[in-house]
C-alpha cells in the first residue's frame, strides 16, 4: 500500500494518460436515481427512452449492457477497494467492520467512508450538468479507459481509482466502486429495457414479448357477472407465468417478470418441440379466409403458465421455481423435474397481432395450435427422442392447452373453486369470452378467484429495510412459528401498504433490537399477527420444514403474546390436509 504523499506525485501521469472526467457519473446517477423513484412500468418506460434519446449509438450499447446486467467485467476487488478506503480516510479494521454492520454492504461503505473535495476534478466537468451529457462526456470513452485499467499495475489502478474517488460525492463513487467490481445492477426488466431501445432506435427486437394482461382479484359475487354464457373459468395454475415467443425461426421463454428463461427449459426449445412447432401449416388467422405457413414466417406468441409435471399431475410452485433458480438444465436435471408450457392464450400468429381480437376467436386458433402440436409430438414419441419427458411426466408434449371449465350457472362457479381447493390449482380465471389482451390490469374483464386461505398466528422475528429508497423504514420482514420449544422462520414479507402500521412496526423494530446482521435486525419476538396463504410446499431449506406460498399479513393481534403463536404441528396438519385433498 502506498502513501498518501507518494500518490500525490504520481497523480499527474496517470491523469495524464486517463483523464479524470466524472460528468459520466453523474448521469449514471441521474439514471440510477431515477429508476429508484419510478412507481410504475410507465414511467420507467418513459425514462429510459428519454434516456436513450439522449446517447449516441456507442453509448447506448453501454447504456443497455449496464441496464441488462451485461456488463460484469471485474477490474478491482471488494478485498483492494476496502483496504484503499481504509487507508485513504485512516479508518482501522474494527471500525470499518461497525460500520459495515450498520450499512450493510462493502460498496456502500466504501463509497461513504472517502471524502471527495474535487481535488482532481478538470475544468471540463463544470459541464457536466449541462443538457446533454452523453454528448459532451461520451460514456463510451469513458467504459473504454476502465477497461484499459486491466492493463495497469496494481499501484496504477490505486493512483486511478483514489483520484476520481477525491473528485466524486458519494453516489458517485458508489456507481463506479460499482462498475470496477463489476457489480452494477439496476434492477430494471430486460424487456423494458428492449423495448425501450427498440422504440428509440426504430429497430424491432422480434426476440420481445408482449406486456401482460393481468387479472382483477375476484372481490364480488358472481351474480353481479351477469349471464354465466358470456364468461370462460380456467384453472389458475400453480406456477410461473410465461410468453412463448417465436419470430424468425428462433423461440425464446419470458417470465412475467420479462426474465429470459429459454436455456434453463430444453424441453421446451429443443429439437422436438422446435420440429412439432414447425409442422404446423394452413391454419387460417382470424380476420382472413386463406390458411397461411407457419414453416415460412414462424410467427407465434403464447401466453400460458410454466408448470412441472409427474404421474399425478403439476407438482406446484416449488417445483418449477428449483428449475429456473437451478444452475444447469442437465439430462438429469430436466428428467426430474420435466417442465410444460399450459397456453392459456394466443396474441399473435404469422405476424398479425391477434390482441384486439376477442377472446373467444382466439381460443378457437389455440386449440387449433396446440391440437396439432401435441398430435405431431405423439405420433414422433419414441424412447429415443423421448429423453426430457420419459421418467415422471405423463405428457406426451411440452405443450398443453388449459381446458375450459363446465359452467351452466353460477353455482357451478363456487363448486368448481371448491375443487381447487382439493387439488394443487392455485383457484379459478374467470374471463369475458368478447374480452380483448389488455396491457395490464383492466377491472371488469379478466377476474382471479383464488381458493381458500390457510389461517395462522405468527411471531415477527427479524426485520430489514426495504429496497427502493436509502433512507427507508423497516418494512420486510420474517414471521416465525413454534417448533420443539424454539421459534423457527416460516414467512418473509411485508404489511401490505398500510403506511401507519409499517412506521409502528418500524419504531417498534428500532427499540427492540437484539441483534444487528448487516441490514438485518432481530428483534424481540413481542408482536403476534395473523397470516393467510394459499399453499404449503414441504422444503429442506427452511428451518421449519415448510414453505408457504403467496403469505399475506392481516390482523395485529394486540391481545396475544408470542406464547401464543402457532406450531408446527398446526402447519404439519394443514400440508397434510393439503396433500390428502391433492389425492381425492
Amino acid at each position: 500500500m502506498m502513501h498518501t504523499s507518494y500518490i500525490s506525485c504520481q497523480v499527474y501521469e496517470i491523469q495524464r494518460t486517463f483523464p479524470i472526467r466524472t460528468a459520466h457519473m453523474k448521469s449514471l446517477v441521474r439514471l440510477y436515481n431515477s429508476l429508484s423513484s419510478c412507481n410504475t412500468t410507465d414511467e420507467t418506460s418513459a425514462m429510459l427512452r428519454n434516456t436513450f434519446e439522449l446517447a449516441s449509438a456507442e453509448d447506448l450499447h453501454w447504456l443497455v449492457a449496464i441496464l441488462t446486467d451485461k456488463y460484469t467485467q471485474k477490474i478491482v476487488g471488494e478485498t483492494r477497494l476496502k483496504a484503499w478506503a481504509m487507508q485513504e480516510s485512516n479508518t482501522p479494521q474494527w471500525l470499518f467492520d461497525e460500520c459495515r454492520a450498520v450499512v450493510g454492504n462493502n460498496i456502500e461503505t466504501i463509497s461513504l467512508l472517502v471524502d471527495g473535495d474535487n481535488t482532481y476534478a478538470d475544468e471540463d466537468n463544470s459541464h457536466a450538468d449541462s443538457g446533454n451529457t452523453y454528448a459532451d462526456e461520451p460514456l463510451h470513452e469513458f467504459m473504454s479507459a476502465l477497461h484499459s485499467l486491466t492493463k495497469l499495475t496494481s499501484d496504477a489502478q490505486e493512483l486511478w481509482v483514489l483520484a476520481h474517488w477525491r473528485c466524486m460525492s458519494h453516489d458517485e463513487r458508489f456507481i463506479l466502486n460499482k462498475l470496477i467490481t463489476g457489480t452494477l445492477r439496476l434492477g430494471v426488466s430486460k424487456g423494458l429495457v428492449l423495448r425501450a431501445q427498440s422504440e428509440v432506435t426504430g429497430v424491432t427486437d422480434s426476440a420481445l414479448p408482449y406486456p401482460f394482461c393481468l387479472a382483477s382479484p375476484f372481490d364480488i359475487s358472481p351474480h353481479d357477472l351477469g349471464n354465466v354464457n358470456d364468461w370462460q373459468v380456467e384453472w389458475k395454475w400453480d406456477g410461473f407465468r410465461a410468453q412463448v415467443v417465436i419470430r424468425d425461426g428462433e423461440l425464446h421463454v419470458w417470465t412475467r417478470g420479462e426474465e429470459l428463461v429459454t436455456e434453463l427449459l430444453p424441453e421446451l426449445h429443443g429439437p422436438q418441440s422446435l420440429h412439432a412447432l414447425s409442422t404446423l401449416h394452413t391454419l387460417p388467422t382470424p380476420g382472413t379466409e386463406s390458411g397461411v405457413d407457419l414453416r415460412a414466417t414462424r410467427s407465434l406468441v403464447l401466453d400460458g403458465e410454466l408448470l412441472c409435471f409427474e404421474s399425478r399431475g403439476s407438482t406446484g410452485y416449488a417445483a418449477v421455481s428449483f428449475r429456473l433458480k437451478a444452475k444447469s438444465s442437465s439430462v438429469a436435471v430436466v428428467s426430474d423435474n420435466p417442465v410444460v408450457f399450459m397456453a392459456v392464450d394466443i396474441l399473435e400468429y404469422n405476424g398479425v397481432d391477434l390482441r384486439a381480437r376477442p377472446l373467444s376467436e382466439r381460443r378457437v386458433l389455440l386449440e387449433k395450435i396446440i391440437g396439432e402440436i401435441s398430435a405431431h409430438a405423439t405420433a414422433n414419441r419414441s424412447p429415443e427422442n423421448n429423453t426430457l419427458h420419459s421418467n415422471h411426466s405423463p405428457l406426451n408434449c411440452a405443450f398443453q392447452l388449459s381446458p375450459i371449465l363446465e359452467l351452466r350457472t353460477w353455482t357451478d362457479l363456487s363448486a368448481l373453486r371448491d375443487e381447487a381447493n382439493r387439488n394443487e390449482r392455485e383457484g379459478l380465471m374467470i374471463k369475458r369470452r368478447d374480452s380483448i389482451y389488455h396491457v395490464g390490469r383492466v377491472r371488469g374483464t379478466w377476474w382471479k378467484w383464488r381458493k381458500e386461505l390457510f389461517l395462522i398466528d405468527v411471531v415477527l422475528v427479524s426485520a430489514q429495510p426495504g429496497e427502493k429508497k436509502r433512507t427507508r423504514p423497516y418494512s420486510e420482514y420474517t414471521f416465525a412459528i413454534w417448533k420443539e420449544g424454539q421459534l423457527v422462520p416460516v414467512a418473509r414479507c411485508d404489511l401490505g401498504p398500510d403506511k401507519d402500521r409499517i412506521l409502528e412496526v418500524d419504531a417498534f423494530v428500532r427499540l427492540n433490537t437484539l441483534e444487528r446482521f448487516g441490514p438485518v435486525r432481530t428483534v424481540v419476538p413481542a408482536l403476534v399477527f395473523s397470516m393467510g396463504f394459499h399453499s404449503l410446499e414441504r422444503s429442506s431449506r427452511h428451518k421449519s420444514g415448510v414453505s408457504v406460498r403467496h403469505p399475506i399479513i392481516y390482523t395485529h393481534h394486540r391481545d396475544k403474546k408470542a406464547e401464543d403463536a402457532d406450531t408446527i404441528e398446526t402447519i404439519n396438519a394443514m400440508l397434510k390436509e393439503q396433500e390428502r385433498r391433492s389425492k381425492t
